[in-house]
């Protein structure tokens, strides 16, 4: 344990141990490539995996019946510890703007940020935000905890300035005045995602499809290719970390992946890239 302190308060021990688990169990059969391979991928999910305890337990109880493993596991602890702390170093951490703070939004900046991901959620209501930032509890979603890690702001420039990626995650009856709100905020380079579902009565875009269109008003935005997420999730469940899965759909598969990689958790799976005109 000793070895782990490296680890903010062992949250990340879980995924240490499975590399070293890991590392342990193929020693003898694998090539150090393949071993570098999951070393670096144990770094990768380091940053996610929030609770470390029942894995730790797992291991040892597993580790009873190969003491040969157990050994190697106390080597690589004490051997790749660093190799470890230097990769996770390396993983790059994004900084998101929440535009909506509903419970789909909320169950998201939870869960984004204890992936360890910077979040701030803007809501158009005033009152919401200063009931979310004292009392760190969405009304509709009782049993979650609402990281203190979790920035709120009444401010829809300060929400989106000096972000990577902003979710749009207001009902779709406001995504159109939302993003034409946050539109003077908006650029190039920012990765925009919707979480509403349907579409717009008046015209039948789909939820990016509206934003892409409020967005090419300004020259500079009509490259932007917005990321649609959907699946079989409830914020409920994403609030109460039960494992889900959905789609991120992008025009533009590489900012589909991205989006992947960004909100890929333990209890948060893409099983697919899905892609979209």
């Amino acid at each position: 344990n000793a070895q782990m302190q490296f680890f903010r308060d062992g949250d990340f021990g879980d995924a240490f141990l499975c590399i070293a688990l890991y590392s342990s169990l193929l020693t003898s059969i694998v090539f150090p490539p393949i071993q570098e391979y999951f070393f670096h991928q144990a770094a990768i999910y380091a940053k996610i995996f929030v609770s470390g305890r029942k894995l730790h337990r797992t291991v040892r109880a597993e580790l009873t019946f190969h003491p040969k493993s157990a050994i190697l596991l106390d080597e690589n602890i004490r051997l790749f510890s660093k190799k470890l702390t230097r990769i996770y170093k390396d993983v790059a951490m994004s900084k998101v703007g929440i535009l909506g703070a509903g419970t789909w939004g909320m169950a998201l900046a939870r869960m984004l940020s204890n992936s360890g991901h910077t979040v701030t959620v803007w809501s158009a209501l005033e009152n919401e935000i200063d009931t979310l930032s004292a009392t760190r509890r969405h009304p509709n979603l009782p049993q979650m905890q609402i990281p203190d890690a979790v920035m709120f702001t009444k401010s829809i420039a300060t929400a989106c300035e000096g972000k990577e990626i902003l979710l749009f995650a207001v009902p779709s009856v406001f995504v159109r005045d939302t993003a034409e709100k946050a539109r003077p905020y908006i650029l190039p380079e920012h990765i925009i995602v919707s979480l509403a579902k349907g579409t717009e009565p008046d015209t039948l875009y789909t939820m990016t499809e509206v934003i892409r269109d409020v967005l090419q008003k300004e020259p500079a935005l009509r490259d932007i290719r917005p990321v649609a997420l959907s699946g079989p999730t409830h914020a409920e469940e994403v609030a109460l970390d039960m494992p889900t899965t959905i789609v991120s759909a992008c025009a533009d598969m590489r900012i589909a992946k991205c989006v992947q990689d960004v909100f890929m958790n333990t209890v948060y799976h893409f099983p697919m890239l899905n892609k979209i005109g």
